[in-house]
């Protein structure tokens, strides 16, 4: 692309260049290095980021000596401000990058002593001119900031901000006020030409506001180095700046104080589904919010953003107080008591595997957690310890230490097994393990209570669905099914060998947790802090956040026919040869209970 047609005019008594607009580049580095690529008024107001003066009479008036003791003054501790330093040297470079000459009068043998940063060859994407540098006059500082929506955003405001006070606060009015970068300036970290190079002080960003709507880079690179610091993160929304912040659809909430979300959770319990299909189709940014009577939830349906949210650190989002809801069915109790006789084989040993009250205890142990903690949630914390005390869940507790209350205190003892040896299993990795305040026996009783409630009924609900289905079509799975597992038998057993090959019955279980689904969401968070998704939407503090599978495991997008059931669907070579499509991995298109550091 060749050099733009010039025109010159006088527009108060400032020279104007103005350019013929033409299509431009994709590739930034066509952009001739020249001056006439942006539309400038050339005055005094140009040199003020530099020598801190609207009217000519700079430091730079004065020898080398003068324009160092007046532009950077020590400060108190006679430390040089680096800083303020930075910016100067910054504001060069890409004056450099841009081939900008800059009117600096007789301050310029001062700034070309001061070194610049290592440059790129080509003029970056970041520094660029936008459409609305190419075709409004303005500054030549504004062409120096290194995001383009804030040197738009700066354009725009021109006739309605104090020029010359941006142009001080930018330096933190590195002339003539004193060293107030702290307060009012920006900081140069790193290469000047990247956003992400830079900081922006507290009070910029509460002053500046205006210029800073949509710069989410610049924003996000601020709150990167101030944890760098060990220092908290800008909220920019409690400061005026993401005013536009992209919104959440609500579905099923009336425009009632305090009334609408309880209206909504009753609707929502009548017909979740239909809730869920509804936000799906309003959602605009893969994100809806929704009432139930465990609170308000924001639903992810964008596989983006649930990678996003699964990755936050858990003092942001955390997973310890999401529910396990359960479905009872008619073979539920059957599989629940097989599957706890199988769990209390590797916890406790074959004494209580075998005995069926310790088992039933566990079964209801389980499913009593869940129910009492929902009876909770709509209590003050503060009756929360006593209302406890009446629950169904307490019972069963202290009936599962008379069970294991003996066992327990021979392991604490330092009782052998029958060769003399120390036994090896998971009470006795309890007791070993457990810090001395919990090294008793209604402790460890409880850590085994807690492992029947992660296990028994997570799994029952994965089976229970998978042999209705198995058993709603018997003439297309079940003689594939049995036929795989009889050609890999060893000795006529079921050995771990036999497990690792059956293909086919991984995927009938896979297809049957995605097909089924084992609750409406997956994933669950809470919000501790604030979380912002990359495009800007913001989860707030006390918010709850999850994935809802039925959405996601039917994308048509990921799955093809998603609303059929395909018994080996993850047979075919296109799930077969993708590790990620594996049936032993979860993915953020596939998650039966969870996914990312806490599966659940």
């Amino acid at each position: 692309m060749g050099p733009p047609a010039v025109a010159r005019e006088e527009h108060q008594d400032k020279s104007i260049m103005a350019i013929e607009p033409r299509p431009l580049s994709a590739n930034a580095s066509d952009f001739r290095l020249s001056q006439t690529r942006f539309l400038r008024a050339k005055s005094t107001s140009s040199t003020a980021l530099f020598c801190g003066s609207s009217n000519g009479d700079c430091p730079g008036c004065r020898d080398y000596n003068e324009i160092v003791k007046n532009t950077f003054p020590l400060s108190l501790d006679h430390l040089i401000p680096l800083i303020q330093y930075n910016i100067i040297r910054a504001s060069l470079t890409n004056a450099s990058i841009l081939s900008i000459h800059l009117p600096a009068g007789k301050c310029g043998p001062a700034w070309s002593r001061v070194p610049l940063f290592p440059a790129p060859p080509t003029i970056p994407d970041s520094l660029a001119p936008t459409v609305l540098q190419l075709s409004t006059p303005h500054d030549v500082w504004i062409d120096l900031l290194p995001d383009p929506t804030m040197r738009d955003n700066a354009i725009r405001a021109l006739d309605t901000i104090d020029v010359t006070a941006l142009q001080r606060d930018l330096t933190g009015s590195q002339c003539g006020a004193g060293n107030n970068v702290d307060f009012v300036g920006i900081l140069a970290w790193n290469d000047p030409w990247r956003p992400d190079g830079w900081e922006l002080s507290e009070g910029f960003v509460k002053k500046w506001s205006i210029l800073l709507l949509g710069c989410w880079e610049l924003l996000a690179a601020t709150n990167r180095w101030r944890a760098k610091r060990g220092e908290e993160p800008l909220v920019f929304e409690r400061i005026g700046h993401y005013k536009k912040t992209p919104k959440i659809t609500s579905i099923g909430f009336l425009p009632i104080p305090f009334i609408g979300s309880w209206v909504a959770a009753i609707r929502f319990m009548r017909n979740p589904v239909k809730f869920v299909r509804e936000g799906q189709a309003k959602a605009k940014n893969g994100l809806f919010r929704i009432a139930t009577i465990q609170g308000e939830y924001a639903l992810v349906t964008d596989r983006h953003k649930v990678a996003e949210y699964i990755k936050a650190p858990d003092t942001v989002l955390n997973s310890q107080d999401g529910s396990n809801d359960y479905t009872p069915i008619g073979l539920y109790d059957a599989i629940a008591l097989t599957v706890a006789r199988i769990s209390n084989r590797i916890y406790v040993g074959t004494e209580f595997c075998r005995n069926e009250e310790f088992l039933k205890n566990a079964a209801d142990y389980a499913q009593a957690v869940v129910v009492s903690a929902e009876i909770l949630r709509v209590f003050p914390e503060r009756f929360k310890p006593i209302l406890v005390q009446f629950l169904p869940v307490m019972k069963y507790r202290r009936n599962g230490y008379k069970f294991l209350q003996s066992f327990i205190e021979d392991r604490l003892n330092g009782k052998l097994d029958e060769n003399g040896n120390k036994p090896d299993d998971l009470v006795q990795w309890l007791v070993d393990a457990a810090p001395p305040i919990e090294k008793n026996g209604p402790m460890i009783s409880e850590r085994v209570m807690a492992l029947n409630v992660a296990s028994i009924h997570t799994t029952t609900m994965t089976f229970t669905c998978a042999l209705y289905t198995l058993a709603a079509q018997p003439e297309k799975y079940l003689e594939p099914l049995r036929q795989e597992v009889m050609e890999n038998l060893e000795d006529g057993q079921i050995t771990y060998k036999t497990l690792q090959n059956l293909p086919k019955m991984e995927s009938f279980l896979r297809e049957s947790g995605r097909f089924n689904n084992a609750g409406l969401m997956a994933m669950q968070r809470n919000a501790r802090k604030e979380f912002r998704f990359s495009d800007g939407t913001v989860i707030p503090a006390g918010a709850k956040i999850g994935a809802p599978s039925l959405v996601l495991h039917r994308d048509p997008e990921v799955y093809e026919d998603p609303d059929v059931f395909d018994g080996f669907r993850f047979c075919s070579p296109k799930y077969a040869d993708n590790k990620e499509d594996s049936p032993v991995y979860t993915t953020n298109n596939f998650f039966l209970f969870g996914h990312g550091r806490h599966p659940w």
